[in-house]
C-alpha cells in the first residue's frame, strides 16, 4: 500500500524532535538500552575506532521491538480491541506480538514462506497467529493489508509508518548519549524504517554526525531509487539477509532518507557470510544476515562513500547490529561457507599408484599439516576425491602450497579466488599474479571502456587495497555512479 504524497508531506512537517522524545519516553521500561561494545577486531581492520550497537541483544532479538511497541503504545483502547495485523520477515512480527500481548490485543502476523522456523516459532510463542503467504515480503505485505480490511483490524506497517520509525530512531538517541565523539553511524536498509528513524534522529540532535546506509548487492531497491530520484521497485531480490530483502522501499522512509542520509554502500553475499562468522569467532555474538550488513560495510566505506572520505577528523564509527534471529541451519551454512572462503575446507584429487599404502601416505601428509579428512570418494581409475579441513587459516594456506608431487590441488591459486570475489563476472585470463599473491593486476577488457566502475560490481575486501593506475598516477578507485572506466586504466589489488 503506497503512502500518498500529501500524507508524506504532512509527516515531514511534524515536530520531529518532540516526537522522538515522546517515543523514547514510551519505550522506557520496555526496551533495553543496549550498551555499545568497542571492537578491537574491526578497529584494527579499518584504522578507525569502531563501536558495535548490539540490537541483536534487544528483547525479541531485534531493534524492531522499538518501532512496533511505540506504534501500539500510541493506539487507543478502542483501536486495540479490534486487534492488529502486520507483515514481517520475523523481527517486526515479534515486536508486534510482544506489544499486542502487553496491551491485551489480538495479533495476526503474515510472513513470507521462506521465513526461518526460528522466527515463526518465536512469534507464535508470543501469542500471535502466524499466516505464511508469499515468497517475498511485498507479497506478504499486500496480503496482510487486505486481511486487515476484511476483518476490521488495524494494520501496523513494518517500516513505512511515522510512529514506527520514531521508535527505531531511539537507537540513535542512545548512541549519541553514550558516545558523544561518534562521527559515523552505519545502518542496514531494507524498507528503510530503521535507517530513516536513525538518520532523522541523528540530524535533529547532532547534524554533524554522518549516517551511512548499507545494502546487499542482491537487494538493490534503495540504490535504484536514489539513482532515479523516486521510489523504484527492484526487479528481483536475492540475499541471505532476508530482513532487508525488500523489493519496494517505503515512500515516507525514502523521503526522509533522501533528506538525511549521507551515503550508501553495497556489500556482497560473501562479505555478509564472512562478517557473521567473524562476529561469532571474535565477539561471540550471533547476528543474522541483515544485522551483519552494516558491519560488512566497514570494508566498503573508503571505496564507495564520498562523504566518509572527505572527513577531516578521525573516524569513530558505530555499525548497528540490527538483529540476531538466525536459525541453526543457516548458521551451519554460514560456517561452512566461511571456512571454504578462508581456505580451511577444500577439496582436491590425488592420483595414486596402484600399490598398497598410498592412502596411508596421503593421510600422513594431511596429518602433518594438521588437516582433518571430512570425507573421501573413490572415483574411476582409483583416483579419490578428498575434502579436507584445516585447523586454522594458516594451515589452510600451507595445505594449498603442498608440492604438486605430493598432492595436486585444482585451485591452488588463492589469489585468483580473491580476484574472483573482487570483480564480479570477469574472466580470470585478464588477471596476472605475483608468486606470493601480494599483487593482483586486472587489465581492462575492451567491453569495460566507457562503463561506470560501479557497474563492474567492484567489491572491496578487508585488508585489501584497490587503486587505479591512470596515466601513470596512482588514484584511489571511486566506485561512484559517475566514474567511467577508461582504456588506459589498470586496477591493482594489493594484499
Amino acid at each position: 500500500m503506497r503512502m500518498e504524497q500529501s500524507e508524506v508531506e504532512k509527516y515531514l512537517k511534524r515536530d520531529h524532535k518532540a516526537d522522538m522524545e515522546a517515543a523514547a519516553e514510551r519505550l522506557k521500561g520496555t526496551v533495553r538500552h543496549t550498551p555499545l561494545i568497542h571492537s578491537d577486531e574491526w578497529s584494527d581492520r579499518t584504522g578507525a575506532q569502531v563501536y558495535l550497537k548490539p540490537e541483536n541483544l534487544q528483547k525479541t532479538g531485534s531493534f524492531k521491538l522499538r518501532g512496533a511497541y511505540n506504534k501500539i503504545a500510541s493506539m487507543s483502547d478502542a483501536e486495540l480491541s479490534h486487534g492488529v495485523v502486520t507483515a514481517s520477515a520475523g523481527n517486526h512480527a515479534q515486536g508486534v506480538a510482544y506489544g499486542a500481548r502487553e496491551r491485551g490485543a489480538k495479533a495476526i502476523v503474515v510472513m513470507p514462506d521462506i521465513t526461518p522456523p526460528l522466527k515463526v516459532d518465536a512469534t507464535q510463542a508470543l501469542g500471535a497467529e502466524v499466516v505464511l503467504h508469499g515468497h517475498v515480503f511485498d507479497e506478504s505485505n499486500a496480503f496482510a493489508i487486505q486481511l486487515a480490511k476484511d476483518r476490521g483490524m488495524t494494520f501496523i506497517p513494518p517500516f513505512d509508518d511515522y510512529d514506527v520509525l520514531c521508535g527505531q530512531g531511539t537507537i540513535a538517541m542512545e548512541i549519541l548519549q553514550d558516545l558523544p565523539e561518534v562521527t559515523d553511524i552505519i545502518v542496514p536498509l531494507g524498507g528503510g524504517g530503521l535507517g530513516a528513524g536513525i538518520a532523522m534522529a541523528t540530524k535533529i540532535f547532532r547534524p554533524d554526525v554522518r549516517v551511512i546506509g548499507a545494502i546487499p548487492i542482491g537487494s538493490p531497491a534503495f540504490k535504484e531509487s536514489f539513482h532515479a530520484g523516486h521510489v523504484v521497485e527492484a526487479d528481483e531480490v536475492h540475499t541471505i539477509a532476508e530482513g532487508v530483502a525488500v523489493k519496494h522501499p517505503g515512500d515516507l522512509t525514502f523521503a526522509l532518507l533522501s533528506q538525511y542520509l549521507d551515503g550508501l554502500v553495497q556489500v556482497s553475499e560473501r562479505d555478509i557470510y564472512e562478517t557473521i562468522m567473524t562476529m561469532m569467532e571474535k565477539h561471540k555474538l550471533v547476528v543474522e544476515g541483515a544485522g551483519a550488513v552494516s558491519v560488512a560495510a566497514l570494508g566498503q566505506l573508503e571505496l564507495q562513500c564520498k562523504a566518509y572520505n572527505e572527513a577531516s577528523t578521525p573516524h569513530v564509527i558505530v555499525p548497528v547490529l540490527s538483529g540476531g534471529n538466525i536459525d541453526t541451519v543457516t548458521i551451519g551454512a554460514v560456517i561452512q561457507q566461511g571456512m571454504i572462503s578462508r581456505g580451511r575446507i577444500m577439496s582436491f584429487s590425488v592420483e595414486l599408484p596402484d600399490v598398497p599404502g598410498q592412502l596411508v601416505n596421503t593421510a600422513r601428509i594431511l596429518a602433518d599439516l594438521r588437516a582433518t579428512v571430512i570425507t573421501m570418494l573413490l572415483k574411476e581409475a582409483g583416483i579419490p576425491m578428498v575434502i579436507a579441513k584445516a585447523s586454522d587459516e594458516m594451515h589452510g594456506r600451507l595445505l594449498r602450497r603442498v608440492g604438486a608431487d605430493q598432492i595436486i590441488f585444482p585451485e591452488r591459486d588463492m589469489g585468483r579466488r580473491i580476484a574472483r570475489n573482487l570483480v564480479s563476472g570477469t574472466i580470470l585470463d585478464y588477471i596476472e599474479l605475483s608468486p606470493d599473491f601480494s599483487l593482483i593486476e586486472i587489465k581492462p577488457q575492451p567491453a569495460w571502456v566507457g562503463v561506470e566502475l560501479g557497474d563492474l560490481n567492484l567489491r572491496g575486501k578487508m585488508g585489501i587495497n584497490v587503486v587505479a593506475v591512470r596515466s601513470g598516477e596512482h588514484v584511489k578507485v571511486d566506485v561512484g555512479p559517475r566514474t567511467v572506466f577508461r582504456a588506459d586504466d589498470v586496477l591493482l589489488v594489493m594484499g
